[in-house]
């Protein structure tokens, strides 16, 4: 087995090997010409005998974490430990690359995934539970969503939100992370404030006091689904908050918004109240984030 970055040539064949999965409702038809011409992350193929078997990518979260994600293997060529294998080829990437850290997500019955990311020796560091809904079912009609607010680099409330942000109780269960879809990241001072320069940052106030505030994600290009990253504050303003969420992302044409939720009892019941779900109606969390710290001591154990 050989492994080496995927070059425009393996589409056909990735997206061969791609039309089995979900039923054919993969997302790599959606993102598969922009992760073959990310040149910061790796886009990789796995080769046996001359044809691609699996493909993997690992995308760049700001210098020093790699993000592990579309791991796809034939079908003919299932069970035979390529999992295992493009594991820990990213793992020695890792080194060579000078990252910190790797992370991944996985549905909560992908066993393989589960033990194939345990026996390389990353933890389970934050739990989801993952709801949608369609947009056309929306619940709150009667909230006010004309309160909402944009936050902006030049506002008055610009450190107010911030901090409300960072410091939202609703997240430190699952030490600061953030679905942005499948994909996670810490929050951050610096992660919120690009976030506000790219428009996708709103919030409530009363008075003078910042009731609520949330981050959208309506730029994902895997899925084309609508998310909501985070969301905090008292009950009323979730509940207007997600009223205009819903709102806004039929407003961009979207059917479906999702987020995935924090282990957090009130939080869920909140996004279950307006109508979120699991498609399996799983009311448990479903979502895993593993990590991997890859400390130097151990590099030449990767190898």
């Amino acid at each position: 087995m050989n492994f080496r970055r995927a070059v425009p040539g393996d589409k056909g064949r990735i997206l061969e090997i791609c039309s089995t999965v979900w039923e054919g409702s993969d997302y790599m038809p959606n993102i598969i010409d922009k992760w073959l011409t990310d040149n910061e992350g790796e886009f990789t193929v796995m080769v046996e005998d001359g044809q691609v078997m699996g493909v993997g990518k690992m995308t760049l979260i700001g210098r020093s974490i790699g993000w592990l994600e579309g791991l796809r293997v034939a079908p003919e060529a299932r069970s035979k430990g390529f999992a295992k294998q493009i594991t820990r080829y990213y793992i020695n990437k890792g080194y060579e690359m000078g990252l910190k850290q790797l992370q991944l997500s996985t549905y909560y019955d992908n066993h393989a995934s589960i033990h194939v990311s345990a026996s390389n020796g990353f933890q389970r560091v934050a739990q989801f539970w993952y709801g949608d809904q369609e947009v056309k079912s929306v619940k709150s009609t009667e909230v006010n969503s004309n309160l909402v607010m944009q936050a902006t680099q030049t506002s008055e409330d610009y450190v107010q939100i911030v901090q409300t942000l960072l410091e939202a109780p609703e997240q430190k269960p699952v030490n600061n992370f953030l679905g942005y879809g499948w994909l996670f990241r810490e929050i951050s001072e610096e992660l919120i404030a690009a976030e506000i320069a790219a428009g996708h940052v709103y919030y409530l106030k009363n008075g003078e006091k910042m009731t609520g505030g949330m981050i959208i994600y309506p730029d994902n290009q895997k899925d084309k689904m609508f998310y909501i990253p985070i969301i905090t504050g008292t009950d009323e303003a979730i509940i207007t908050l997600l009223a205009w969420a819903q709102k806004t992302a039929i407003t961009r044409g979207f059917e479906m918004i999702g987020s995935m939720v924090p282990e957090d009892q009130r939080l869920k019941s909140l996004y279950m109240d307006q109508g979120f779900a699991h498609w399996e109606n799983i009311v448990e969390p479903n979502v895993y984030v593993f990590q991997l710290v890859l400390d130097r001591e151990d590099e030449s154990n990767a190898t």
